[in-house]
């Protein structure tokens, strides 16, 4: 590999040396041999150095064979904004156990750039969080086009400085898939994936499909609202039937022209032991919600307007076992979904409340205890940070 990258300054460094054997000493080649035995100095330096450095690469593969844990770059440029959640997430993964602060010795590497541009849902938007074009703009929407530039600038830069670590590396890419990825110009997306396919890439996000496609996506659960964690965990484990089989209180339209919320509704409103009810869109009374929860064995969670719902933390929270309505949604941390909810799928929500109904209180009971452990990567960020990190490590799509 030396020999390749370095073949060049061999010859040139070479042909210098000949040319300084010459045995011509006439008075004006004198400097002319100075300059050339500087510049035959300067190509060796060089080479020194570039060989240097793949024996301190070597050194380093060779100290840590087996890559581990995940750490994370700080560019020079890092964009210039970065919402709370940003901060509290990457603050949480470089605490972890399995941070690595040598970014050689990791496994999987994040960039400390906020491509994820994500609100602290239980504080909002009136809490310093607001993500905008500029700072005293008047304005509240992700505009960012650079952002992924600068991320995979800063990939660049890593992998030029440690190129035989980087080949051995996985690069996590916090994705938000409704904003960053509309790029300035049609042709800057098609760029930006050139770009990205030169690396080993994961890509994690709230709102990712099955249908992408870019490689390697699973689903990150948002952080649960305070006010929804449960009072008793040891509670959670308890197996008595609820009053009601399923609820679902929640806006029936969506602004997606395909809502299926109506269907749910018509399903289930004649239904006793099903409590399905409409509320004004962001009006939901969310500790009259948590109440009702209290009283359900199962929460459905249809689809809204995105892929991503908290309806399945808060269900978990509450120790109602989640019901997932949507065919596209990619998996929370790459988990095999029937662990620990139900799956219905969109074409059956018709016959949902017959569907339900069949479901046993031991099947029930069995997967509210799976749910336990998938709400411990939910409930904070902390929690998230743990589930982000161990769902990299271990890629086997089981909880056990």
């Amino acid at each position: 590999h030396a020999f390749r990258q370095y073949s060049i300054p061999f010859i040139i460094c070479f042909m210098l040396q000949v040319r300084r054997c010459s045995t011509t000493h006439d008075e004006a080649s004198v400097g002319k041999m100075a300059f050339v035995r500087v510049m035959g100095l300067a190509l060796q330096a060089s080479l020194a150095l570039g060989v240097l450095n793949d024996a301190t690469e070597s050194s380093v593969l060779q100290r840590s064979p087996a890559l581990r844990g995940v750490s994370i770059l700080t560019p020079a440029q890092n964009g210039s904004y970065m919402t709370l959640h940003h901060k509290k997430l990457f603050a949480a993964i470089r605490e972890h156990p399995l941070f690595e602060e040598d970014a050689r010795h990791a496994k999987f590497v994040l960039v400390d750039i906020d491509t994820f541009m994500q609100y602290l849902w239980d504080q909002g938007r009136n809490d310093g969080q607001r993500v905008c074009c500029a700072p005293d703009s008047a304005e509240c929407n992700h505009c960012y086009p650079d952002i992924p530039k600068l991320y995979i600038n800063a990939l660049e830069t890593h992998t030029a400085q440690h190129p035989h670590i980087a080949k051995q590396q996985t690069f996590v890419y916090l994705r938000d898939s409704h904003h960053l990825w509309r790029p300035e110009s049609e042709d800057a997306l098609p760029r930006l994936r050139e770009r990205m396919s030169k690396f080993n890439m994961i890509f994690l996000g709230f709102d990712l499909t099955k249908d992408e496609t870019l490689p390697g996506e699973f689903n990150v659960l948002p952080a649960i609202m305070e006010k929804f964690m449960p009072a008793n965990w040891e509670a959670m484990d308890d197996c008595t039937p609820r009053k009601y089989k399923a609820c679902f209180i929640g806006n029936m339209e969506s602004y997606s022209k395909k809502s299926i919320r109506p269907i749910l509704f018509n399903a289930t409103k004649n239904q006793k032991n099903f409590l399905v009810k409409e509320a004004g869109k962001w009006n939901l009374d969310f500790e009259g919600y948590k109440q009702v929860l209290d009283q359900c064995d199962m929460g459905f969670a249809p689809r809204g307007d995105n892929h991503y719902s908290f309806r399945l933390t808060e269900s978990l929270s509450r120790g109602a076992v989640p019901i997932l309505v949507d065919d596209l949604m990619a998996d929370p941390y790459g988990i095999d979904p029937s662990e620990w909810l139900v799956k219905l799928p969109e074409e059956d929500l018709e016959n949902a409340a017959e569907i339900i109904d069949a479901i046993s209180q031991e099947q029930i009971c069995d997967l509210r205890k799976k749910g336990k452990k998938m709400l411990q990567w939910s409930d904070s960020i902390s929690g998230v940070a743990d589930g982000i990190i161990r769902s990299l490590i271990d890629r086997t799509g089981s909880l056990n």
